[in-house]
């Protein structure tokens, strides 16, 4: 399914971004993971008609094309997804209001809830599968005290987590190379089910995979994965960037993280 994904980029005749990632969760490693972003502006003056051809090709339920034109307008760009493992694949796509989030900015006062950034539709292509909404608010200005803090509130029923120590160790040392300005901390919530979780992009600090990979083989052995299974998947991608760390628990209620690295840009 990622090749389809690719597929489709590539049939946008657009410049478009794609990052690969892994998730780790209990006894679970997915690797298959994939995102592609788009610039709304490359899609032509009227965009509807291509979200409609990407609608039908990834089978996105009624309810969420019904949710995705009536946003559409707003969005500045596009970002598509799949994951697959276990027998399962669930395809994203997120609509970004890069524009609507810099203006809540510039009006928002202290107590005004944080600003929506992504809207992201999730589902399962077949008859009776999953299908979600998740909302990522962003909360620029932090500093690390306040990341830090969001950090043990997600995690206050699992203070031990090894994805606890290390956000919070990724996030140290990260601002210890780049202003905590520099870093894009996001909340996540899904509709109808119990995910709570983060996002922490440190792109800017330039970590490489190689950098954290004994923290990310701990990561490995809290999550119960086969001692050797994660250095595998690591060895050939060690110089790629780091660049998001995500956690929290899932919507299945379950603790899990995910990795993504290695940015890419690909020009028609």
């Amino acid at each position: 399914m990622t090749e389809e994904i690719l597929r489709l980029a590539n049939d946008l005749n657009a410049p478009y971004l794609y990052e690969r990632s892994f998730k780790l969760a209990d006894h679970a490693l997915y690797d298959q993971r994939l995102l592609i972003s788009l610039r709304m502006a490359h899609l032509g003056p009227d965009p509807s008609s291509l979200l409609a051809h990407i609608c039908d090709t990834l089978a996105v339920p009624a309810a969420h094309r019904k949710a995705i034109a009536a946003h559409l307008h707003e969005a500045d760009n596009l970002h598509l997804g799949v994951e697959e493992g276990a027998g399962t694949c669930v395809y994203k796509l997120y609509l970004e209001f890069a524009r609507k989030f810099r203006q809540a900015l510039g009006s928002a006062g202290a107590s005004c809830r944080p600003p929506l950034l992504h809207l992201a539709f999730k589902w399962e292509p077949r008859e009776g599968g999953l299908h979600t909404i998740a909302r990522y608010t962003g909360n620029p200005g932090w500093g690390v005290g306040e990341m830090q803090g969001r950090l043990a509130e997600l995690y206050a029923d699992s203070p031990g987590s090894a994805a606890r120590r290390f956000a919070a160790g990724l996030l140290e040392k990260a601002v210890a190379r780049v202003p905590a300005e520099s870093l894009f901390f996001l909340t996540v919530e899904e509709d109808d089910n119990p995910r709570a979780s983060f996002d922490l992009c440190v792109y800017d600090a330039g970590f490489t995979l190689a950098e954290t990979e004994p923290e990310i083989l701990a990561l490995g052995r809290y999550f119960k994965l086969a001692d050797d299974e994660l250095g595998r998947l690591i060895a050939p991608i060690r110089q790629e960037k780091l660049g998001h760390f995500s956690g929290g628990v899932g919507r299945n209620g379950h603790e899990f993280c995910t990795l993504y690295y290695g940015v890419r840009r690909h020009v028609p």
